[in-house]
């Protein structure tokens, strides 16, 4: 149970992304250029993704069930759209997840040995 409060931020976080963000275009219906609005929501969830699974990989390395439960989060919107473009999204998205996560997680080791040879010196 106690891993799994780490993930509750970071799935809480997600699903804004992945149901929310997509509706910005159709609530600010007034904004003129809906090209730049469209295209600003369109790399917030990529982004969105890269982010948080980067930073959840500093704190908690590498974690496939980070990354299934990301793609747990998208599936009902590949079934509410039933639309194969929309699966090939949400894979680009886990893709996304998947490379912050390992940047992250290697990273995170980094920080954690050279805090280790700076406590020895």
């Amino acid at each position: 149970m106690e891993k799994f409060k780490a993930f509750v931020p970071y799935i809480i976080i997600m699903a804004i992304a992945y149901y929310i963000v997509p509706f910005i275009p159709n609530i600010f219906t007034s904004v003129k250029e809906s090209f730049g609005l469209n295209l600003l929501v369109s790399l917030i969830i990529p982004l969105a993704c890269l982010i948080l699974a980067f930073v959840f990989g500093i704190k908690n390395g590498m974690s496939f069930v980070y990354i299934f439960i990301m793609l747990i989060l998208y599936i009902p919107q590949v079934v509410y759209y039933k639309s194969t473009s929309v699966a090939i999204v949400g894979f680009i998205y886990i893709i996304f997840t998947f490379i912050g996560m390992y940047t992250g997680a290697n990273l995170g080791k980094t920080i954690k040995s050279r805090g280790k040879k700076d406590d020895k010196n």
